[in-house]
């Protein structure tokens, strides 16, 4: 009997490795390359090109540079910036030709594309942007050009521009403008700061309690309030209580809350007010005028006077009481 030789598991490895091979070989046969989708979208790029659709021309091309960036690829990008009046684009891609092309560039192919860069240049125009705070960030048509302020004008395309300014803490501010071939335009833009506020909650458990918030009017406690985020001063008073001064800072975005502690005011004393009138001037004592001394020298001297003749006619009736009794 003849015998038969089985397959070796070698054998069999290797049968499996060139059937894998195959599996995974076949559906990448039937895909085109990257180079070769890059090819199609650059025909498909160049009659839209010629049948003067710039927008659809430029999608193929800058899809095809992307797969197979090709110098011949970055030329007809330049041209359709061109057609599309983005010189600054336009300048850029041709900027990005001339580098690819390197030492293969002829003169006469260098001296062509210098050619149309210098005349687009003359169409680019100087936008001056004068922007408020320092710091803010400027972009034209979505692009950014620096921070302000700038050190110069900045080249854009003619045609319907979009300038925008926007620095955190405020409010962004985007402008439109038209510019020609060639125009020098002048934007200001101030930016307005971004009002944050929070809430400010006054309490105090004095009765009749006020508080004065930055020298504003009284208001009654309790008292809840919106107000921009900053520093505050409060005075809070109320009938019989000492007065209380704080500063407080109320954040944007949350809730500050003040209790306010006011201390009793000691009871007043009451003093009574006695009328203030103007001094009496007292008279001299009676011994100190003259009119006293005169006065009291004629009562003495009436006084002997009276006393001498009431002695002598004492005396003389006397006598002449006898005299008549002796007749």
């Amino acid at each position: 009997m003849e015998s038969r030789s089985r397959p070796t598991p070698t054998i069999w490895l290797g049968c499996a490795v060139v059937a894998l091979a195959v599996l995974v070989a076949v559906p990448a046969l039937g895909q085109p390359s990257a180079k070769a989708r890059a090819y199609g979208l650059y025909v498909e790029g160049r009659k839209a090109f010629r049948a003067a659709n710039y927008s659809r021309a430029l999608e193929n091309l800058a899809r095809s540079f992307a797969l197979d960036p090709r110098p011949t690829v970055a030329y007809d990008i330049a041209l359709c910036h061109r057609a599309l009046a983005q010189y600054r684009s336009s300048i850029a891609s041709f900027q990005r030709y001339l580098k690819l092309r390197g030492a293969t560039l002829r003169t006469w192919e260098r001296k062509k594309v210098e050619s149309l860069v210098s005349e687009m240049e003359r169409k680019l125009c100087p936008l001056t942007v004068d922007a408020e705070p320092a710091g803010a960030t400027v972009k034209v048509d979505g692009q950014g050009v620096g921070t302000a302020p700038l050190p110069g004008p900045v080249s854009v395309d003619p045609g319907r521009r979009v300038v925008e300014v926007t620095r955190d803490g405020f409010y962004p501010v985007s402008q439109t403008v038209e510019v020609a071939d060639g125009q020098s335009l002048h934007v200001t833009i101030k930016l307005e700061q971004r009002v944050r506020f929070g809430v400010l909650v006054v309490i105090s458990a004095a009765p009749g309690a006020t508080v004065v918030i930055g020298g504003g009017s009284p208001q009654p406690l309790p008292l809840s309030e919106r107000l921009p985020e900053g520093e505050y001063q409060l005075k809070v008073v109320a009938p019989n209580h000492l007065p209380q001064e704080q500063r407080v800072t109320v954040t944007s975005d949350d809730v500050t809350s003040v209790e306010v502690v006011l201390v009793p005011a000691a009871a007043p004393v009451l003093v009574a007010k006695v009328p203030v009138t103007a001094p009496v001037e007292q008279p001299p004592p009676v011994y100190r005028r003259a009119w006293f001394w005169v006065t009291l020298g004629a009562v003495a001297v009436a006084a002997g006077a009276a006393g001498g003749y009431l002695g002598y006619r004492s005396r003389s009736g006397d006598s002449f009481d006898r005299s008549l009794q002796l007749r």
